[in-house]
């Protein structure tokens, strides 16, 4: 739909540009000059995630086409030799030459594929990167420059937050999922004392059936996360409720992360490096991990040149889980 648009766009604006100049209106009416524009303005939006930059961009690769195509149709005229597509390329190739030296996110050429995806993948990259690094600078002292995504993660990590401050208007079905956590609670509750600990916990896990290795390890090392009073090594009904609701929330970010993982990893093998990771912050216009970053997510993987794409994603909801307990709840 927003080729279709561009198209129209391209045409329209080109016709105009060409009155402007002072086109005669024959060629203008003949529609000589809607082809080129038409070509620019689509493909500036294939080589540009759509933004009002890119936009610009467009419209000023329109005008010069139009500008181009008016001057050189004078010259080819001499030796009856059509104009054909030659502004369209000319400009285009200009433009594209222009990629990663302006503040426009640029596409790379082996992603290209509609405005609309390239657009939904940079919010998916902007939003997977607030999250990962966020938790990588939980871990350190180090605080990068990335304002654009920190505020990306910051919106994520505030609906999370909600989950442990008992606000149920920002929770989806808060009183089936409290049902639900108040019926497991009552079955891991053997003794009928108020309290679970790990091992009944790790029993219950048992007696659903849940062996996954991955879903298993996180469930049991996210566990003591939701002990907010560290004085008793034991969860109460309250604290369940909320390790619950903060679980749910938890599989939207990992879906979320999932996604953001799948298009980091180009060679989709379940694994990526950190040239992976560094080509996606540079389709973000973002600066290159640092060293510190590095050593980070070194230590979370057992390969620290290679990265399991399952293991960052338990890192960064580990990580999350404490946030939201600890900084809202501690």
């Amino acid at each position: 739909r927003q080729i279709a648009l561009h198209a129209f766009l391209g045409s329209a604006l080109g016709n105009a540009f060409a009155i402007i100049f002072g086109i005669k209106s024959e060629d203008v009416l003949a529609g000589y000059y809607g082809y080129c524009p038409t070509l620019i303005f689509i493909a500036t939006m294939m080589f540009f995630v759509p933004s009002i930059g890119a936009y610009i961009v467009a419209v000023v690769g329109v005008a010069g086409t139009t500008f181009l195509q008016a001057a050189l149709s004078v010259q080819f005229s001499i030796y009856d030799v059509p104009v054909n597509s030659f502004p369209f390329s000319f400009m285009m190739i200009s433009i594209v030459l222009t990629q990663g030296g302006s503040p426009i996110t640029a596409v790379p050429l082996e992603s290209i594929t509609t405005p609309e995806d390239h657009k939904r993948r940079v919010q998916v990259l902007r939003k997977g990167f607030g999250l990962f690094l966020d938790s990588i600078h939980a871990q350190t002292e180090e605080n990068a420059e990335r304002p654009t995504l920190r505020r990306e993660a910051s919106s994520i990590h505030q609906k999370i937050y909600s989950t442990f401050e008992g606000d149920d208007s920002s929770i989806e079905n808060s009183d089936i999922i409290d049902q639900c956590a108040l019926d497991m609670f009552n079955a891991m509750d053997e003794s009928n004392d108020g309290y679970i600990n790990r091992k009944q916990f790790e029993n219950y896990l048992d007696k659903v059936g849940l062996f996954d290795d991955i879903g298993r390890t996180f469930a049991l090392a996210a566990f003591p996360l939701s002990l907010f009073d560290e004085v008793h090594l034991e969860i109460d009904l309250y604290e369940w409720k909320k390790f619950c609701r903060g679980s749910v929330e938890l599989g939207e970010v990992q879906k979320l992360l999932s996604n953001f993982f799948s298009f980091v990893d180009v060679s989709e093998d379940g694994y990526i490096d950190f040239e992976d990771l560094d080509k996606a912050l540079a389709c973000l216009d973002q600066p290159c991990l640092t060293d510190e970053e590095r050593k980070i997510i070194s230590r979370v993987s057992a390969d620290p040149y290679e990265f399991n794409v399952d293991d960052l994603i338990m890192f960064v909801s580990a990580e999350m889980l404490k946030k939201g307990i600890t900084g809202k709840i501690g």
